[in-house]
């Protein structure tokens, strides 16, 4: 047998090779797919965390602008109804007091009108005469592009006395034209000379508008004891007199006389976050409101930004995983392609240990384990040149110790001479002399 003839694979080995499964979901895909996802799941996990606390936080911090600016409106409007009230009280003192002459009253008059710029007249009614004296703002009611007379005949004392029924004051809104915002005060009462009285002063709603206005992220408005919009940004809500009377933060303002939060559905669908405030025993309340989609909106961005962030990282490791898990994949591709050529009976396979974790050991073993198969071919090859295959593989095939005592066998042994071997081999050269004997050989074998 010649030194440079390989080993033939043995005849089973191509139907075990043929038989190994396909690789369908690999090392590197796993790494990838499980990497991807745990990056995604913590970074997702973390985000939604986050976005609740800031959720949380934020709704805590709307409603407490809400409840700090319905006690700063109460804090300011209070104070001005108090001191319309007094004031009227004042007025009602001095047109029932006996001047000694008529100039006295009319300056008494004027210099209470000077006190309120924004009052467009005051109508006086007392009950023991059933008469109303009217007292006007000239100059104010031109500015309105209104008449003492009209003003006259759209009054009705009857309806005010009505509308007040038991009460002793009462504010309420007049407005009739979105332009023209008008407050209503009424006031009964007994005056310094004992007479009963009732006082019915008429604003524009510059002395309250103040109460209502917009905020960078809030609306507050004002409400009347007939549940309708005192005072409000919007003028025409005003002018149609609407009435809120069905809104949940307005029926949560008559149950308590507290300051109080809530968030609720408006009649357009639109969620909003709400504070209301009563003011004193005046039957009037603030509301202050913002839309839950306009206080969130920072939030919402916040959010679309997280979320961005969130992708733009998932495709970072991304590709950062797809290069280290081929660090991974191919040095064991690199094994799974020796080890198919060693199934193939190519011993002469070497796999370079570039790593020092558990990869570069397998990659070692295998290097060993190579060369522990090459030694065991040279071993073959060799006994394959002094006795037949079959002794050899049954030498090698013996896994302890071999046994030199020996064993009784029945074989046959043929004797055999080759004529004029002797001459022959001294005239021909020796590579000549064992080419000729491998061939002899070969023959008495394969009788």
């Amino acid at each position: 047998m010649s030194d440079q003839q390989k080993p033939q694979p043995d005849e089973t080995t191509p139907g075990l090779m043929e038989n190994r499964p396909d690789v369908r979901f690999g090392i590197r895909a796993k790494l990838i797919t499980v990497t991807f996802m745990l990056l995604t799941a913590a970074l997702g996990a973390i985000a939604f965390q986050g976005y609740r606390q800031f959720v949380d936080a934020m709704e805590s911090y709307i409603t407490s602008l809400n409840l700090q600016a319905a006690n700063e409106t109460v804090a300011q409007v209070a104070p001005t109804i108090r001191n319309v009230r007094q004031q009227m009280a004042a007025f009602s003192d001095t047109l029932d007091y006996a001047f000694a002459d008529e100039s006295q009253r009319e300056a008494a008059i004027r210099e209470r009108f000077t006190d309120f710029s924004n009052l467009t007249y005051l109508a006086l009614h007392r009950f023991d005469q059933n008469d109303t004296d009217f007292y006007y703002n000239s100059g104010l009611l031109q500015k309105q592009n209104r008449t003492q007379e009209s003003v006259k005949t759209a009054f009705s004392m009857s309806a005010v006395l009505e509308k007040l029924g038991q009460k002793t004051f009462q504010v309420y809104n007049v407005t009739r034209k979105p332009s023209n915002p008008l407050v209503q005060f009424v006031l009964r009462r007994s005056t310094a000379a004992g007479r009963d009285v009732v006082v019915v002063a008429e604003f524009h709603q510059e002395l309250l508008l103040g109460a209502g206005g917009d905020a960078s992220v809030y609306t507050k408005f004002l409400i009347d004891t007939d549940n309708q919009v005192l005072a409000h940004p919007d003028t025409s809500l005003m002018a149609n007199r609407v009435d809120l009377s069905t809104l949940p933060v307005v029926q949560a303002l008559r149950k308590s006389p507290l300051v109080g939060a809530l968030e609720y559905e408006g009649p357009d669908g639109q969620i909003m976050i709400a504070g209301h405030a009563p003011i004193g025993d005046t039957g009037l309340g603030v509301l202050v409101q913002v839309p839950k989609s306009e206080a969130f909106r920072a939030v919402t961005l916040i959010a679309k930004r997280s979320l961005f962030i969130i992708l733009v990282v998932g495709i970072i490791s991304l590709f950062v995983t797809v290069y280290f898990s081929g660090s991974i994949s191919r040095p064991v591709k690199e094994l799974a392609a020796a080890a198919e050529h060693v199934a193939e009976g190519d011993f002469d396979q070497h796999v370079d240990v570039k790593t020092k974790d558990e990869i570069g050991a397998l990659a070692h073993t295998f290097n060993f384990m190579t060369e522990g198969l090459r030694e065991r071919d040279r071993v073959k090859q060799a006994f394959g040149r002094y006795v037949s295959k079959q002794v050899a593989e049954k030498i090698l095939s013996v896994e302890d110790e071999l046994s030199l005592e020996g064993e009784s066998r029945e074989v046959s042994v043929l004797f055999s001479d080759i004529r004029g071997f002797t001459s022959m081999s001294e005239q021909l050269p020796p590579r000549t002399v064992v080419n000729i004997l491998n061939a002899y050989f070969r023959q008495m074998v394969d009788c």
